[in-house]
């Protein structure tokens, strides 16, 4: 489980990402994923996200990135 902290760091990222996508912002989206994903190494960099929560985190971000892979303009 994630700490309270992080989890609360990276839900605004998240939320940002989710919302250009539903309004069809797609190169809004893709650098609210890149940030996302970026946060996420930090925070495991940095010791705040455990393995495994990490594990999950990456899963996520890689259905994320299939999905962004069939973005197109």
């Amino acid at each position: 489980m994630l700490k309270r902290s992080v989890k609360q760091a990276l839900e605004p990222l998240e939320f940002e990402m989710q919302l250009n996508l539903e309004n069809n912002y797609k190169d809004l989206a893709h650098d609210a994923f890149i940030a996302y994903a970026a946060a996420i190494k930090e925070f495991h960099d940095a010791g705040e996200i455990k393995d495994k929560d990490f594990e999950k985190l990456q899963d996520h971000l890689s259905e994320l990135a299939v999905m962004f892979e069939t973005y197109h303009h």
